[in-house]
């Protein structure tokens, strides 16, 4: 959940629909133009996830909904130049995922 290299020792977990709000540390020093990569690892099990990206309440990109299947899956998603524009306050970007 909160490590550069994954480690599947920790996670989020979920058995009904559900979603969760998750922070995001801003970077360090100015994000460099086509940089900006949100990556991550959903564990092998059933059902859907959706991932957002806002800032505050404010939409900047979705994902999915993923379907889980019987391995682990890595995601990297790179913003789109409007995407990356829109964010304004690194220090209020948040991921939320959606399980379903």
């Amino acid at each position: 959940v909160d490590e550069a290299d994954s480690a599947d020792a920790d996670y989020i977990g979920t058995t009904s629909a559900s979603s969760c709000e998750l922070g995001i540390a801003p970077p360090e020093g100015a994000p460099i133009a086509g940089s900006r990569i949100l990556r991550y690892r959903l564990l092998a099990g059933t059902g859907n996830l959706a991932v957002a990206l806002r800032q505050g309440s404010t939409p900047i990109a979705a994902w999915g909904p993923h379907a889980l299947t019987g391995a682990a899956q890595n995601f990297e998603q790179m913003l789109t130049t409007g995407q990356a524009a829109a964010i304004t306050d690194y220090s209020d970007l948040r991921v939320v995922l959606t399980a379903s």
